[in-house]
């Protein structure tokens, strides 16, 4: 099925504010908004990163991880209601998970959570530039 894959999109959203918004393909491409703290929340950039995401995410993915694909809704949430989102496309694939879990209780398979560190780890350093960018202009205008 990993031969398949296109496209991989990642979404994490607490009490209905989307915190993370990621996504990256086979062709290069990188979107990433936000970094999983409201403080950044509203930073969108688009564009490739030096390294092939795509490739170094998937090889961490183990095949078998896709047998337990699905819509899960953690039992007794505590906290904020936060829901975690792991999809994976191509031309006739459309497979992922989506976890509904409370901020303070038991959260998405450990599994599904290394795969979450390690797209924000593989993309941090384009992230980090791209916001640094932003910033600077921001702070320009702000002189002038």
């Amino acid at each position: 099925m990993k031969e398949q894959i296109e496209q991989v999109y990642i979404k994490w959203e607490v009490a209905g504010r989307q915190l993370l918004a990621l996504s990256f393909n086979r062709s290069g491409s990188l979107n990433r908004a936000g970094d999983g703290s409201e403080e950044h929340a509203a930073y969108f950039f688009m564009g490739r990163a030096d390294t092939p995401v795509f490739e170094a995410f998937m090889e961490q993915v183990d095949e078998s991880l896709f047998e337990m694909a699905g819509r899960y809704t953690l039992p007794e949430p505590k906290g904020e209601i936060a829901r975690l989102t792991l999809a994976f496309s191509g031309p006739e694939l459309d497979t992922g998970f989506e976890f509904t879990y409370g901020t303070h209780s038991a959260g998405p398979a450990q599994e599904v959570v290394e795969l979450l560190e390690l797209a924000l780890n593989l993309t941090q350093q384009w992230w980090e530039g791209q916001l640094h960018q932003r910033l600077s202009k921001q702070n320009k205008k702000k002189q002038t």
